[in-house]
């Protein structure tokens, strides 16, 4: 469970001096329990929630590869895979094609320049894709969140 600290100012406060202090310490000390509450929920949720968020966010670049690989056999095109998990140090995302080298042309298809490919498909396509939709990533991880950690449209 992941630790959520709020503070303003002095953690702790002294005797009040006066019965309108005494209220507004209550009033501070129950305003940042709410907060630190809502947080810490937020917190938990991201943090469960980054898996999911991750393969949200590269589901434009999967599509696009998908859709420039070439398919002369269709081996290449099933080999593409798309991973998310927790870590202990948080999360990581795997994705591409020919995972334990299966098919073991993969990379000689994605590099080599000088083949010739039916439109659209083409070389490079893992790359291109990368390139076609890196800039939607950070927007879309951003609307995962929104949407599913705190329930907002």
């Amino acid at each position: 469970m992941a630790r959520v600290s709020i503070t303003v100012g002095r953690s702790r406060v002294g005797r009040a001096t006066s019965p309108r202090q005494a209220g507004y310490i209550t009033d501070i000390r129950a305003q940042l329990k709410l907060i630190h509450d809502n947080l810490h929920k937020i917190v938990n949720g991201i943090k469960n929630a980054t898996p999911d968020a991750m393969l949200f966010a590269m589901k434009p670049i999967a599509e696009e590869a998908d859709r420039l690989v070439p398919r002369d056999t269709g081996r290449l095109a099933h080999s593409q895979f798309l991973v998310a998990r927790k870590t202990a140090s948080g999360a990581s995302l795997a994705f591409g094609y020919a995972r334990n080298n299966s098919p073991a042309y993969a990379q000689l298809v994605h590099e080599d320049l000088e083949m010739r490919h039916a439109a659209p498909t083409q070389a490079k396509f893992a790359e291109q894709a990368v390139k076609n939709f890196l800039h939607l990533v950070p927007r879309r991880i951003r609307d995962f969140m929104k949407k599913d950690v705190l329930g907002l449209n």
